[in-house]
């Protein structure tokens, strides 16, 4: 890591805008700044090893990391979009959206796009990190879409200039801070918890059947999320998944995740004011045109239309 500039965020952020400040620019790093917990950290907190912010990544701009780093990297794509590589799969990240991997593991991101990216970051751990990450399905979507941007970068400011300037108690603000910022993930999760089950009595399932039944709902948002990963999860081939899921359940494994999906977009489209395209995407679905068709076809409606027709009724 290059040496602290000693700059508290907004300094950060002005000295960007004017492009007069890049204590290494060749390697496309505005700023960043290492941290190094006490042992009272280790024990005891959630702490920060490392924090920065990347600007004006173009088009081609690629970073391979060969997982040899402890810890948990979290991205936060302020602006552009990036790609991200994790387990041989590939994940698009847009603006205001956040990536959560493991640094453990090999990974790779990159710009692909046409515009420049902004990228913030911080590295951290802590003795309950490893759970909360996999508690949040990180390890099978690290993707973290629908965060409150105006809350997440106040917190990223604030845990930067922490980092940086070091008050009194900086580990133990540091580690409130970066557990609000954990929050901020969580509630990303939570808002997609809010769709019953479709099944009524779960009980009644065969064991694989009740697994795949939760992993589509607890996966749902998950684009790539299909019948062969589930039944490898669940420890069965996908014909046999296929077969008992129709017989126990009454519909096929797409079909439920489907109707899922549709559920899901229905609380969306009622009780936020996020755009379709965004809806879209929060549901786990890439094609807005199949989408709508997929909607319409399950609830009679466009998209557009049911939130009117709701709106109409609230």
């Amino acid at each position: 890591m290059p040496a602290s500039t000693g700059l508290g965020f907004h300094e950060v952020k002005r000295t960007l805008r004017s492009r007069s400040f890049h204590p290494t620019r060749r390697r496309g790093i505005d700023s960043d700044h290492s941290n190094y917990p006490s042992k009272l950290a280790l024990d005891l907190y959630e702490y920060v090893t490392s924090i920065g912010v990347f600007s004006k990544y173009s088009k081609g701009y690629d970073v391979r990391m060969g997982g040899t780093v402890h810890g948990y990297l979290l991205h936060y794509v302020h602006k552009g979009e990036l790609q991200h590589v994790v387990g041989g799969k590939t994940y698009r990240v847009g603006q205001g959206g956040a990536f959560w991997m493991d640094c453990s593991k090999p990974h790779r991101h990159f710009n692909a796009a046409a515009v420049t990216a902004d990228l913030w970051w911080v590295c951290f751990d802590g003795r309950n990190v490893p759970r909360l990450w996999a508690e949040l399905g990180a390890d099978q979507n690290p993707i973290f879409d629908g965060l409150n941007r105006e809350r997440f970068e106040t917190l990223f400011e604030e845990l930067w200039t922490m980092v940086v300037k070091r008050p009194l108690a900086c580990e133990a603000r540091c580690h409130v801070t970066l557990n609000a910022i954990l929050v901020e993930l969580m509630l990303t999760r939570v808002q997609h918890a809010r769709v019953a089950s479709l099944v009524d009595q779960k009980s009644l399932l065969s064991d694989k059947v009740r697994r795949a039944v939760e992993i589509f709902e607890r996966n749902y948002y998950y684009p790539k999320l299909g019948l062969k990963e589930v039944g490898d999860r669940v420890g069965t081939d996908i014909f046999q998944l296929s077969r008992k899921f129709r017989q126990e359940v009454g519909m096929p494994p797409i079909q439920y995740l489907n109707r899922y999906r549709v559920e899901h977009a229905r609380h969306l489209l009622q009780s936020t004011g996020e755009p379709v395209k965004k809806i879209t995407g929060l549901v786990g679905i890439t094609d807005p045109d199949y989408f709508a068709r997929l909607f319409r076809k399950i609830t009679g409606l466009t998209p557009r239309d049911y939130r009117r027709k709701k709106n109409r009724l609230t």
